[in-house]
C-alpha cells in the first residue's frame, strides 16, 4: 500500500522579492529567506515529493515571471513551476522527486525581468516510502537553551511551549527524530528533547563537537487525539547556532495525515468583536483582515475529516470564539466554538477538497473575550492506494430495503491461496474503505471454494439510498 500527505505553504503576507530568489520552508505559511541554507529543511524519512502546484495572487506581467522549484541539498530540482505574463497558476505533475532521510529541502522562488510583486501559496504532494508516514519540519536560525522549537515553522522558537506546540487530530506514534546545526557545538552538547504535553519523552537527540547532525531512530511514543507536541533545546552549547529538525508521524489508521499550525505568540492573538483570517499551515505568520492573503492552494483531491484546536487561554464567561474552515472564501460545516472557560475542543465531519480549492481558518471571537493565541490541527484523509497488481471481480446487487444480506462467492483461481490470499469485502459508504468480511487462504490451486458473510450491522454504511450493495473478490498477483 501507499500512501500521501498534502504539505501546504506560501509567502503569507509576503511579496515575493520582484529582483532576487526568495526560500521557504517546505511546509507551512512562514515568512521567507534570502538564504536557502538558513531555511532548507531535514527530511526524517524516505519518499517522493510530486504534485508541486503554485498560486500567484496577480500575474507577473508581459515577459516577466516567477519560477518555483523543489531544492533538495541546495541543488534546484526539476519539480517546478514557472508561471509567465497574465498565468496566475500552474501544477507539475511529471517529475517526481525521491529522497532520502537526512536530505535537505526548500522551496526556492526565483523572479526574472523584475515581475510585479506578488504574493504566494504552494502545495505538494509527499509520498513516503513507509505507507503511512506523514512528516514535521521545521528550521530556526538561533536557538536558545531552555526554549521551544516549532515543527512546522521557521523562526518558530518561543520561552512558552504552548506557542510552539502542534495539536494531535488522531492518534498514532511520533519517531525518527532528527537535527542538524549549521556548526559544531563549541562547548559541551545540545540535545533537541520532544514533548508530548508537558513531559519530556525519550525520543532524544543530542549532538557534541565534532559532529553537527544527530537522529534517534530507537525510541518513539504514542500519542491520541488532543495531545500536542513541541522540541525542548536542551544543553547550552549550541545557543546562537541554526538548527534544520524534524520527526515523524505515524497515524494509527492508513491514510491520514495531519495539516498543523502551531500558535503564533501574541502576533496570532485574537481580535475581541471582529473575524480574521488564519493559514492552515505553519506559523509566526499574523492573521489577517483580508482573507485571500492567508489562503491556501490544494493541489490534489482528499478529504478534511475533523479539527482540533488549543488556545492559550480561555474566552472568558458568556464570551467565545468560533473557528471554521472555509473553502473557496465560503463557511465550511468544519467549525469548532471554545467557550467560558474552555480552552480547547474539536469537531469532525467530512468535507472534500479538490484540486485547486482555496482554504483558510476564520476565526470570530464575541466582544469582550479575552485575547489569546492559539493552534490548530486539521486531519485528512486519502485512500490508501494498492502498489501491487490484483485480480478483483465487482458485485453490484440492488434490495427492497436495507437488510441484512447474506454474500456469498463460488470460484477458483489458478493462483494458490495459500501463498496470495482470495478476500471477499464490502464497500463501505462512509469510510470509502472496502472491508474484509471473508477470505481464503488453504483452499487448492483450481477447485472450487466458497467465501460467505452474513452482513447485518451498520447497514447504512454498505447501502447507498436506492439499497444498491457493493461487494469485490480481489487477490493480488505475485
Amino acid at each position: 500500500m501507499s500512501t500521501s500527505q498534502i504539505i501546504l505553504g506560501g509567502s503569507a503576507g509576503t511579496n515575493l522579492d520582484t529582483a532576487n530568489p526568495r526560500y521557504f520552508l517546505p511546509m507551512g505559511m512562514n515568512q521567507p529567506s534570502a538564504t536557502e541554507s538558513d531555511i532548507s529543511c531535514i527530511v526524517p524519512t524516505s519518499g517522493v515529493f510530486d504534485n508541486l502546484k503554485v498560486l500567484l495572487r496577480d500575474s507577473p506581467g508581459a515577459s516577466k515571471s516567477y519560477s518555483t522549484s523543489l531544492y533538495k541539498n541546495g541543488v534546484e530540482q526539476s519539480l517546478n513551476v514557472t508561471l509567465s505574463d497574465s498565468s496566475t497558476s500552474g501544477a507539475d505533475t511529471s517529475h517526481p522527486i525521491s529522497v532520502n532521510a537526512g536530505d535537505l529541502i526548500s522551496i526556492g522562488v526565483t523572479p526574472s525581468n523584475t515581475p510585479t510583486a506578488v504574493k504566494m501559496t504552494f502545495a505538494m504532494k509527499f509520498v513516503p516510502t513507509a505507507a503511512g508516514e506523514n512528516i514535521f519540519m521545521g528550521a530556526t536560525t538561533s536557538i536558545t537553551n531552555g526554549r521551544y522549537l516549532s515543527l512546522c515553522t521557521f523562526n518558530g522558537i518561543h520561552a512558552a511551549a504552548l506557542w510552539s506546540d502542534i495539536v494531535f487530530p488522531t492518534s498514532g506514534t511520533v519517531k525518527k527524530l532528527y537535527a542538524s546545526l549549521n556548526s559544531a557545538p563549541a562547548l559541551g552538547n545540545v540535545s533537541f528533547i520532544t514533548r508530548k504535553n508537558t513531559t519530556d519523552q525519550s525520543l532524544v537527540v543530542t549532538i557534541a563537537n565534532p559532529s553537527t547532525t544527530g537522529n534517534d531512530l530507537s525510541n518513539n511514543f504514542s500519542v491520541v487525539a488532543g495531545d500536542y507536541l513541541s522540541v525542548r533545546v536542551g544543553d547550552s552549547g549550541g545557543n546562537g547556532m541554526g538548527v534544520k529538525f524534524s520527526c515523524v508521524f505515524l497515524p494509527d489508521t492508513l491514510g491520514e495525515f495531519v495539516i498543523p499550525k502551531t500558535s503564533e505568540g501574541a502576533n496570532g492573538d485574537v481580535t475581541p468583536g471582529s473575524t480574521m483570517y488564519y493559514s492552515l499551515s505553519g506559523g509566526q505568520v499574523q492573521f489577517a483582515p483580508t482573507e485571500a492573503i492567508r489562503q491556501a492552494v490544494s493541489c490534489l483531491s482528499y478529504t478534511l475529516k475533523n479539527l482540533y484546536v488549543q488556545f492559550e487561554g480561555f474566552p472568558g464567561s458568556g464570551k467565545s470564539y468560533t473557528l471554521t474552515l472555509r473553502k473557496n472564501a465560503g463557511d465550511q460545516a468544519l467549525a469548532v466554538t471554545i467557550s467560558n472557560t474552555n480552552t480547547n475542543g474539536n469537531y469532525a465531519t467530512d468535507i472534500s477538497i479538490v484540486d485547486g480549492d482555496l482554504l483558510d481558518t476564520s476565526v470570530a471571537a464575541s466582544a469582550g473575550s479575552s485575547e489569546y493565541c492559539f493552534s490548530t490541527s486539521y486531519l485528512g484523509y486519502i485512500a490508501p492506494a494498492s502498489t501491487q497488481p490484483f485480480l478483483v471481480f465487482l458485485f453490484k446487487d440492488k434490495n427492497t430495503a436495507q437488510q441484512q444480506a447474506t454474500i456469498t462467492w463460488k470460484g477458483k483461481t489458478s493462483l494458490d491461496p495459500a501463498i496470495k490470499t482470495v478476500y471477499l469485502q464490502i464497500f463501505n459508504r462512509i469510510s470509502g474503505l472496502w472491508e474484509t468480511i471473508d477470505s481464503d487462504n488453504s483452499s487448492p490451486v483450481n477447485t472450487d471454494f466458497t467465501l460467505t458473510a452474513i452482513v447485518s450491522a451498520d447497514l447504512g454504511d454498505y447501502f447507498d439510498a436506492n439499497n444498491w450493495i457493493s461487494c469485490r473478490v480481489y487477490q493480488e498477483l505475485n
